[in-house]
């Protein structure tokens, strides 16, 4: 799996989660982005961090039951 299908699965399910207020399943996945967030800090892309870390965002915020910005 490249990393662009992995980002795209990710999301997939972030929006699964947020949909279904799977509390736990956004809590695994904001790990999940957390350490990618800091992994991609290797690449030096703005743009991947950026996503990344909207992503973690809206998993976090999915946990507080606060409305996300938009995905």
């Amino acid at each position: 799996m490249d990393g662009l299908t992995l980002l795209i699965a990710l999301r997939e399910r972030l929006v699964k989660g947020l949909q279904n207020n799977d509390a736990d399943d956004l809590d695994l996945l904001f790990g999940t982005f957390t350490i990618l967030r800091e992994v991609s800090y290797g690449r030096q892309s703005d743009a991947l961090i950026e996503i990344i870390a909207d992503m973690e965002y809206a998993a976090q915020h999915g946990i507080m039951r606060v409305t996300p910005k938009a995905l």
